[in-house]
């Protein structure tokens, strides 16, 4: 009687451990970041050159602008006496004071005055009201008129002059002074400018 075949051999399991990954992060985090796109780069807008005005050298707002100098006249004569009495007087203070001040008269016949000025800001808000009213306090009933422009002779400008006049008779007196004289002869003195100032 004939043996059965013998079943074929199983192949032998493998206990061999499986290789461990390197760390629990799952492959498809691994792979490296993508680029990001590209954005559009704008093109750079055309440089468009605008003029400017120059201002000028720096200075206080509202500086009055260079005039001519001081140019005598009747009228002008006429208005430092009115001025000087409304100081006097205390009539006039402030922004009411500037104005008369740094006002020059171009006419005063009949009851309309006309002044002229450089700084219009001192014609603003109720100041040549206020000026009216003072000179009617000293006799003067009169309408006054103010109009921009240079101004070449007025109380203000007349004490400027004046003061400058007086400024060099005392540095004349002190130059001419033997004392004065010897001291920077001899010791080689020196006056500083702007130091010297008139009494009063």
């Amino acid at each position: 009687m004939a043996l059965p075949a013998p079943a074929a051999a199983e192949p032998p399991l493998d206990d061999a451990p499986w290789p461990e990954p390197d760390d629990d992060t799952p492959p498809w985090d691994a792979l490296p970041p993508a680029a990001p796109a590209a954005r559009p780069v704008a093109a750079a807008a055309p440089v468009v050159r605008v003029p400017v005005r120059d201002p000028g050298a720096p200075g206080r707002l509202d500086q009055p602008r260079p005039s001519a100098p001081l140019q005598p006249t009747p009228e002008g004569e006429f208005w430092a006496g009115v001025v000087r009495q409304l100081i006097d007087a205390g009539a006039i203070a402030a922004l009411v004071r500037e104005l008369a001040l740094q006002s020059q008269l171009l006419s005063h016949d009949g009851p309309r005055w006309v002044l002229r000025i450089e700084r219009e800001s001192l014609n603003q808000g109720n100041n040549r009201e206020r000026l009216a009213a003072a000179l009617q306090s000293i006799g003067h009933a009169v309408e006054l008129v103010v109009e921009p422009g240079v101004v070449v002779d007025s109380p203000a400008r007349r004490n400027a002059a004046e003061a400058e006049r007086r400024q060099r008779e005392a540095e004349q007196q002190i130059l001419a002074d033997p004392f004065v004289q010897t001291m920077m002869r001899d010791f080689g003195g020196t006056i500083v400018p702007g130091t010297l100032k008139p009494v009063s």
